[in-house]
């Protein structure tokens, strides 16, 4: 094994024995032996001369930090540019979502997966996880679900509870080569046991829409519920009203009132889709006492909210109510804002669109 004792003025500089590159970390200070990684040789190095070319990197970082929390983004870029050129990974991991967001710079993919990077392979947690969030973005050229996995996991492996969340739902992803439901399942459950209580739904979501097991599914929706889930809630809710569902794992059980619960707490925690079901509930009286008003309630809320069946159910109780206007608006509004989705209310948009031309002398 060859030995060099060599002195350095730049944080990257190339092994003198392999002529491989290194990176020495921001805060290196004095004489350090390092071993190269490609070709075993010592390396006694001298850094003493770094502090002569380069300011305090942490400094300079913290400085970037306080212009970047009172959004001035270009002043916060450029220190972060000055920490990131001594190797801070932090800084670096900051440069690279300030490319990837735009932030005090022009967006530029290509420089944020670079940054990011650095900042990956020098440990930071945080742009590992950023690393599979961009290469799990469907409208970035670089999109594959094969690397966001990777980085994910990276994270997840350091106690990251969300890149654990985030590892589960890439390894269930139907066009990941890596795709494997039971690890995903156990990524997910690790969320869940550390607190986040949506990775409990999301597994209950695998059993129902990947292995059609409906009780399992239900099982752990409701471990999402009773742990504060809104997701949890309302999917406990939707299997508890909809009933049984026929074919295999097909579920059995029928209990509107506590469904209207599980939906009551739901949407009072801000999930829309639940605010649709609650104003089913009180249309129907179905787990409580029928009330019109309030179902139209709810049914704005959600639709508000942007919820698309929450217009179709607000249009056809409207016009069933001779509220033809108002059925007209909400009607008219989901097919406009939703027009991926117009194949569902065709019928239902021409039959109150031809009332309410009618009763306003419109056309023919």
């Amino acid at each position: 094994m060859s030995q060099y004792k060599i002195t350095i003025n730049n944080y990257d500089f190339q092994c003198p024995g392999c002529k491989g590159n290194i990176s020495m970390p921001y805060n290196v200070k004095g004489i350090i032996n390092y071993y190269c990684p490609a070709c075993r040789s010592e390396l006694i190095i001298d850094t003493s001369q770094l502090e002569l070319y380069y300011p305090n990197a942490e400094k300079v970082f913290q400085t970037a930090i306080e212009d970047f929390e009172l959004q001035g983004f270009k002043r916060a870029f450029r220190y972060f540019s000055a920490a990131a050129e001594c190797n801070h990974p932090e800084a670096m991991y900051y440069l690279g979502t300030m490319y990837n967001k735009g932030l005090g710079v022009d967006e530029n993919e290509e420089k944020a997966l670079y940054w990011l990077h650095k900042a990956a392979d020098m440990n930071s947690i945080k742009a590992a996880y950023r690393l599979g969030h961009v290469y799990s973005t469907e409208n970035y050229k670089c999109y594959d679900t094969a690397k966001a996995t990777k980085y994910y996991m990276i994270a997840a492996k350091k106690g990251y509870v969300y890149a654990m969340y985030y590892t589960g739902i890439m390894l269930a992803e139907e066009d990941n080569p890596l795709r494997d439901l039971n690890e995903a399942v156990s990524w997910l459950k690790k969320a869940g046991d550390n607190g986040m209580a949506d990775s409990y739904e999301q597994i209950g979501c695998i059993f129902e829409a990947n292995l059609k097991d409906l009780h399992t599914a239900f099982k752990w929706y409701e471990c999402a519920a009773q742990n504060g889930s809104t997701a949890g809630q309302f999917q406990a809710g939707r299997l508890l009203f909809n009933g049984p569902i026929v074919g295999d794992g097909s579920f059995e059980i029928v209990d509107y009132d506590t469904a209207f619960k599980y939906y009551w707490d739901a949407a009072h925690g801000g999930n829309m889709d639940a605010m649709t079901d609650l104003g089913k509930c009180y249309e129907e009286g179905k787990g409580t006492d029928k009330n019109l008003d309030v179902a139209v309630k709810w049914y704005v809320r959600a639709a508000e909210l942007g919820e698309f069946f929450a217009h179709y159910h607000l249009a056809v109780l409207l016009f069933k109510c001779r509220n033809i206007d108002g059925a007209y608006y909400w009607e008219n509004k989901a097919y406009n804002d939703f027009p991926e989705r117009r194949n569902l209310i065709e019928d239902t948009y021409r039959r109150i669109t031809e009332v309410y031309n009618l009763m306003h002398g419109y056309g023919e």
